[in-house]
């Protein structure tokens, strides 16, 4: 435990600061989109909704931008094992169990992820209170929305991703984390162990994850049926053990070296 333990902390050291920049980014620059949208809006404007506002914002496509440097950023890290002097052979020669490289590295990019929906759920709350500040100026108190970021998460499905209301709710967000997570990592590992048909279940599991997303899309309240969730959420699962325990596989093996 002790060897996963300072495995963890050397592979975040070594992702973290990339992550903060990514994350810092997205959020400065969401709130300065959302700012620029919330000052058209002046006292003789219908005054919309914070979800209408964020989308139309452009900051949705920010987190997704900066979603994939993130996994860009992970990829990088695992490939620099490989370049200059090739450390990734001292890693698997260290006196640990080899799964316990794995596990640190995947608890690195996991971390890296949570920072950046940590970033993105700041995004939502501070944006929420810039639009609210902007609209409190223009109307008299006594007309001023209460609880309108609860509102508008239980309206809008995509900001329910990242402050969820429901069981389900949570259940999809983790899914969808550990599963990119794994399989992200999952598809660099066969890459490096030319475990080609290994990329069959990472594809299964993006049509899952798309589907799940779309289906939550769908849902214009969050008291919908949850059915289809669940199930898509527990396929996830289900993938995702089977990338942690054939990453494992691989690497106790030495077929990444």
């Amino acid at each position: 435990m002790k060897g996963f333990y300072r495995l963890l902390n050397h592979e975040t050291t070594m992702m973290l600061r990339g992550a903060v920049i990514i994350s810092a980014a997205v959020l400065v620059i969401s709130l300065i989109l959302i700012q620029s949208v919330t000052g058209s809006v002046h006292e003789n404007t219908v005054h919309p909704r914070f979800e209408e506002l964020y989308k139309q914002s452009g900051s949705t496509l920010v987190f997704i931008l900066g979603l994939a440097a993130t996994c860009a950023w992970f990829a990088k890290s695992f490939y620099e094992s490989y370049w200059g002097s090739k450390n990734i052979y001292t890693m698997l020669t260290l006196p640990v169990r080899r799964e316990a490289y794995y596990l640190g590295k995947l608890g690195a990019f996991l971390i890296c992820l949570s920072l950046l929906f940590a970033a993105q759920m700041a995004t939502i709350w501070l944006g929420y209170s810039l639009m609210d500040a902007k609209f409190a100026a223009h109307v008299d108190a006594s007309y001023t929305m209460t609880n309108g970021l609860l509102l508008a998460l239980v309206r809008s499905s995509f900001l329910r991703l990242f402050f969820p209301l429901h069981f389900g709710d949570w259940l999809l967000l983790g899914s969808l984390l550990i599963s990119l997570a794994s399989g992200l990592y999952y598809g660099l590992i066969c890459e490096r162990s030319k475990r080609f048909w290994g990329l069959i279940f990472i594809a299964a599991a993006m049509i899952i994850g798309i589907r799940a997303v779309n289906q939550k899309m769908a849902d214009t309240f969050f008291f919908s049926s949850y059915t289809g969730l669940y199930i898509g959420s527990i396929l996830l699962i289900a993938l995702t053990a089977w990338f942690v325990w054939h990453s494992i596989r691989l690497v106790r093996r030495g077929f990444i070296a």
